[in-house]
């Protein structure tokens, strides 16, 4: 992105920053440093795991358990606490084989527990999943809650989270995507936890097609 870089050195992943903020551009510069707790994420973590019965879609843990330490120097911002890093790759657009998902992470204990709620175009050909993965990088199956609705939000996103979760604040707002701060119960437990949901069929839209050259800096 930009003139950013990303490089993993000495079992942590560096980001150096410099960019752009929208919309009026103002600078934003600086390091952030992510550390994983199990050193194996250090090397590429565990193996992705499959969105999709035909495995066209991936969803990649890379280190669930994690340290950050963000310095900026523009703004002057100075933080450090815990942190979770994943990524997502596949072999063709997301909207030929989803029409939208919902995904949570909550701190727990025994470690960082997730839910991935996918909705395949073809109900039947989704690969949902709930871990709960501990700070050494063992992971089990984790308890699946029933699906709850969270409130529309400003743009008209139907949101759904897995069990029980009442939002304190929204992070990000679109037409097609939401990323939320939420309080979860799990097993009779109340956990901090961070919602996201996104609607592929809304984001085909041409009108949010249309849209995106505003929110999308595009830089050579």
């Amino acid at each position: 992105m930009g003139n950013s870089r990303l490089y993993w050195r000495d079992g942590s992943l560096h980001v150096e920053l410099d960019e752009r903020t929208l919309p009026w551009g103002r600078p934003l510069r600086g390091s952030v440093r992510l550390t994983p707790s199990a050193p194996a994420a250090a090397e590429g973590g565990d193996a992705p795991l499959p969105l999709h019965a035909s495995q066209p879609h991936w969803w990649w843990p890379v280190a669930p358990c994690a340290r950050v330490e963000v310095a900026l120097s523009a703004p002057p911002l100075l933080w450090q606490g815990r942190a979770y890093h994943d990524a997502n790759h596949g072999a063709e657009p997301l909207g030929r084989a989803f029409s939208g998902w919902s995904w949570q992470r909550a701190w727990h204990r025994r470690g960082t527990l997730v839910h991935y709620r996918v909705k395949a175009r073809q109900a039947e050909q989704g690969v949902s999943h709930a871990q709960l993965f501990a700070a050494d990088g063992a992971r089990q199956p984790a308890a699946w809650p029933s699906a709850q609705p969270l409130p529309t939000t400003q743009w008209g996103v139907a949101r759904h989270s897995s069990g029980v979760a009442r939002e304190r604040r929204c992070l990000e707002d679109t037409p097609f995507y939401a990323r939320s701060l939420v309080e979860l119960d799990w097993e009779g437990e109340g956990l901090s936890a961070m919602h996201e949901q996104v609607d592929l069929q809304r984001f085909g839209k041409r009108w949010v097609q249309l849209l995106l050259p505003f929110r999308l800096r595009r830089r050579g």
